[in-house]
């Protein structure tokens, strides 16, 4: 198509008929289409036969001519989009507000009881450790050094028998 000779009616009528086909067999990969009404009066693309609407005034809905193959293409931009989820606002009056931020506070107040027992269970566990630790050690020192003097005792027997011409007599 060429741009001086297309008309808006023309021009609307072949992104009519793109948008249509694209609604029934989906747009394909690769092609960046317009989002709105606004977009679409501005798209221009040559491969597919697409020449920009130049005319705000006569790309409206209400317009009394093109008013609407606007309003068709306005419709199937929408489809072409992705669905959108939108739920509707679920109103809580303020005592149900209310209560509900009081049995949260609850909640959290019989979390912080559980924690800090748990806490000071923990500590109180972790003392009781740590005095059976610096028992064990005092014992192990203690049991250490009790070896030593044994190992002590045993070498100087050692060589106390072995300095004796006859270490070994029989006694009756």
């Amino acid at each position: 198509m060429n741009t001086c000779t297309s008309s808006v009616a023309d021009r609307l009528t072949s992104l009519r008929d793109l948008f249509s086909k694209w609604a029934v067999a989906g747009v394909p990969s690769g092609v960046d289409y317009p989002k709105s009404l606004n977009q679409a009066r501005n798209w221009s693309n040559e491969s597919l036969g697409i020449v920009k609407v130049g005319s705000k005034r006569d790309f409206t809905t209400t317009h009394p001519v093109y008013g609407a193959a606007v309003r068709e293409i306005n419709a199937l931009i929408k489809k072409l989009g992705p669905p959108k989820n939108i739920s509707p606002r679920v109103y809580k009056s303020q005592k149900a507000r209310r209560l509900a931020a009081e049995d949260e506070s609850r909640q959290y107040k019989e979390m912080l009881k559980q924690i800090t027992k748990q806490w000071h269970e923990t500590r109180f566990a972790l003392e009781s450790i740590q005095r059976d630790l610096v028992v064990e050690r005092q014992d192990s020192k203690r049991l250490n050094q009790e070896n030593q003097q044994l190992a002590q005792s045993l070498a100087k027997l050692k060589r106390e028998l072995s300095n004796k011409s006859n270490p070994l007599r029989v006694v009756e």
